[in-house]
């Protein structure tokens, strides 16, 4: 009996001591993974002009309303108090059409650094300015397989900035028209103004 005894306290040591080495030491294998997309452009598609007009001895303002489809047939102009269109000589009214492209699906988030006044100054007098209130966020265009078709899609957002997603193709066209304000015998000539509007990954 003693030599079975001794036997079986050798095989239980033996197990326990296996046991210990097992829960002494772990391993595991680390993995990375990197998501490359496609980089943001944003570019203009059209410019924003509020045409040829008189102002007129009281003034008033100038309203170029947003495309429905990008590039398509401009709304025409509203006018207010003596300012009235010049015929169809020179320049057109027409809003200003932006395209950007990237990830298909993604949000991007559209700013500006002028949402509610732009000042255009005469050209060769930066004395004689007006006064612009662009329409921001503006109007939300949804591009087709081949270009931009139907209405506007989701889009949130106020102020200074605007969330998109970008279509199946990765695109959306935005709209941007605006108010004009046009002093008392606005001294004649062609007024020019610049902003910035940037897109970028939300």
């Amino acid at each position: 009996m003693k030599k079975v005894f001794i036997v079986l306290c050798a095989l239980a040591f033996s197990g326990i001591a296996t046991i210990g080495m097992a829960q002494s030491t772990a391993t595991a294998n680390g993995t990375s993974s990197a998501t490359l997309i496609k980089p943001l452009t944003l570019s203009v598609w059209k410019a924003m002009n509020f045409g040829t007009f008189v102002p007129g001895p009281t003034g008033g303002t100038v309203t170029v309303v947003h495309d429905n489809v990008s590039g398509g047939t401009n709304s025409p102009a509203g006018y207010t108090g003596s300012v009235s269109k010049a015929g169809t000589q020179g320049p057109q009214e027409q809003p200003m059409d932006f395209k950007m492209t990237g990830q298909a699906n993604f949000l991007v988030n559209l700013s500006t650094t002028n949402p509610t006044t732009i000042t255009l100054t005469k050209v060769g007098d930066i004395t004689k300015t007006m006064v612009l209130n662009p329409f921001f966020p503006p109007f939300v265009i949804q591009a087709g397989s081949t270009g931009p078709v139907g209405s506007g899609i989701g889009a949130r957002g106020v102020g200074p900035s605007i969330l998109i997603q970008l279509d199946l193709n990765g695109q959306a066209w935005t709209s941007e028209g605006g108010t004009l304000n046009v002093h008392a015998n606005q001294s004649p000539g062609t007024y020019q103004a610049s902003w910035t509007e940037t897109v970028a990954y939300n």
